[in-house]
């Protein structure tokens, strides 16, 4: 039996951004089906209808609603220990590496600029995504958003 292929959310403003990450996303080999929001309000909207993802891949500057914002909205909705988020972002700041950390996210990844960087970034979503398809076997049957295995 084959497995869906994973739901990535990939949330980034910049419409080149986007292509270049769904590119890398691609670039792993692993299964997936990319869906590209433009903005936080979009993904709350877009899981608060019952939409459930595996991964979402979350730029930090975003008009009407930025990632730290999107963040702090997911904590206040309770399913953010849920979800499996990888920032990537242009921001190198501190401050901006700070406050992720805090809201409990470990993958914090600077979007890159050249070939090399682009090869290890692809490196390390492909090590993302492999890590969560060997999470599900092909017999589960119920995922909260996030891919998080629902409690029985």
């Amino acid at each position: 039996m084959s497995m869906d292929p994973l739901k990535v959310l990939l949330v980034e403003d910049n419409a080149a951004d986007a292509s270049i990450i769904g590119e890398m996303v691609r670039d792993t080999g692993v299964d997936s089906n990319i869906l590209w929001l433009k903005d936080g309000e979009v993904v709350l909207n877009h899981l608060r209808e019952g939409n459930s993802v595996d991964v979402i891949i979350l730029d930090l500057n975003m008009p009407r609603m930025d990632g730290h914002a999107l963040l702090k909205h997911l904590r206040d909705m309770n399913i953010l220990h849920k979800l499996t988020i990888v920032v990537m972002t242009g921001s190198s700041s501190p401050l901006d590496k700070e406050r992720v950390r805090k809201a409990g996210i470990k993958c914090y990844l600077i979007k890159p600029m050249g070939i090399k960087e682009m090869e290890e970034t692809t490196a390390v979503l492909r090590s993302i995504l492999l890590k969560l398809r060997s999470c599900y076997s092909p017999s589960e049957p119920e995922r909260v958003p996030g891919g998080a295995r629902l409690e029985q």
